[in-house]
């Protein structure tokens, strides 16, 4: 039988077994040397909010008195409360460690308060509040820490401090962006009015160039003009003199043929009659010669005779001349027919 909270009196037989308080316990669970996802030993110190039973449900206080009871929920509490700091711990980065510390709004205990109530709600316990109070960690990566988070800090005001310098750069150059668009908006109209003179210069240069060319024109067709008339009167004048000329020269020429003519014609004739006379000479002298032959061969025998006496006489002017001259050994056929032919004259071997 439970009893409601106040001063009860009861008959003597009935007595206290266990008195479990309506009131929220507060549970501390400190953990010790827990490995974070880089592998650094940490200490936390966990608090927990319990309510044990409800006013709506008061048979929950027996699940807990009978089913777990005081010794069993400190051993079960303190080992389910030390894996779950080591889950979360595992599940962080040594640089957000510190960020655990605080309610348990934060994701991490909140995972862990809802894994504890889903575990003892057979037991009629309720997880009302999960915090971790403080993260211990050595001193000499507390030095760390506090370093690297001053280099953060220190980092995070560098940036700030070149972020301001970038602004005050872009401000300088959108300043002077703008100074220089105006001074060239301002060049660009300048050059804007002085096209516009240029053109209305150009339109005044064109128009007098227009009249000086008519104007040039106009004197070089009368300069052309009078020249035209000076040419042709001068090619009539050189017409003229050269027909004049041509005639003189053809009469020269004419009377330069005619007597070139007469002196061949004069050649002409004296040739003839010297080619008549050689012609005359050559058939005269022809005729001697045919004379000449024919007595020749009448007195054939007799000139036989004569030349074969001039001809031995010749051969022994050899004979004499080499027999005279040089020493000559004759041996042989060779020897024997040029010893004859002093002796024997025969006409044959010659």
């Amino acid at each position: 039988m439970l009893a409601e909270a106040g001063f009860h009196c009861t008959p003597y037989w009935n007595y206290v077994a266990y008195m479990v308080t309506p009131q929220a316990l507060t549970y501390n669970a400190p953990v010790k040397k827990c490995p974070t996802r880089d592998n650094v030993m940490v200490d936390c110190d966990l608090s927990l909010v319990i309510h044990i039973g409800t006013a709506s449900r008061p048979t929950e206080v027996k699940d807990f008195i009978y089913k777990l009871g005081a010794r069993r929920f400190n051993e079960y509490l303190s080992a389910a409360s030390d894996e779950g700091i080591r889950q979360l711990v595992r599940d962080t980065a040594f640089d957000d460690v510190y960020e655990l510390r605080g309610s348990g709004g934060q994701d991490g205990p909140a995972k862990l308060l809802k894994s504890l109530s889903h575990k003892f709600a057979n037991y009629g316990i309720q997880f009302k509040r999960a915090a971790i109070t403080d993260v211990h960690i050595g001193t000499r990566l507390i030095e760390i820490l506090q370093g690297t988070t001053e280099f953060s800090a220190k980092i995070k005001e560098a940036v700030k401090e070149h972020e301001h310098k970038m602004k005050l750069i872009r401000y300088n150059h959108d300043q002077e962006l703008t100074t220089k668009q105006r001074y060239y908006d301002r060049k660009i109209q300048d050059s804007q009015n002085d096209q516009q003179v240029a053109l209305l210069d150009r339109d005044k240069m064109r128009v007098d160039a227009e009249a000086r060319r008519e104007v040039r024109v106009t004197n070089a067709q009368e300069s052309a003009a009078i020249i035209q008339k000076r040419a042709e009167a001068d090619y009539e004048v050189v017409t003229a003199k050269a027909q004049q000329s041509n005639e003189e020269l053809l009469g020269q020429v004419n009377s330069k043929a005619k007597s070139e003519r007469i002196a061949c014609e004069q050649e002409k004739k004296t040739r003839i009659a010297d080619a008549q006379a050689q012609l005359d000479a050559s058939r005269a002298r022809a005729n001697a010669l045919i004379q000449t032959s024919k007595a020749e061969g009448s007195s054939a025998e007799k000139l036989k005779i004569v030349r074969e006496h001039k001809l031995r006489m010749a051969q022994f002017e050899v004979a004499e001349d080499v027999t005279r001259n040089a020493k000559i050994v004759v041996s042989g056929d060779a020897g024997e027919k040029f010893i004859s032919s002093f002796l024997d004259f025969n006409p044959s071997m010659v």
